[in-house]
């Protein structure tokens, strides 16, 4: 979802994800950090989500097969600083 937010916000980087989202996916848990990030700076979120089914970004239900390896790492996530969130994308 980083990725996604440096798109959104022209950050460093966003030219380079410009290329991969006609072929990208995002978990709906993931898309809920994107519309809360926007929510929490008091930005609309109906045109954020609009613009994700504009690019045709596909959204992946998060569902009980996928808890398993996001728990998974969890021990390693943290050692590495990863939230909740991040391990959702890695896993």
């Amino acid at each position: 979802y980083s990725a996604l937010l440096a798109f959104m916000f022209k950050e460093t980087g966003h030219d380079v994800v410009a290329n991969y989202l006609h072929d990208c996916c995002i978990s709906s848990v993931n898309l809920l950090e994107v519309a809360s990030r926007f929510s929490r700076d008091g930005l609309p979120v109906a045109p954020v989500l609009q613009l994700i089914s504009s690019l045709g970004i596909a959204i992946i239900p998060f569902e009980e097969t996928h808890i398993l390896p996001v728990a998974t790492l969890a021990k390693v996530g943290k050692e590495y600083g990863l939230s909740q969130a991040d391990r959702i994308c890695l896993g």
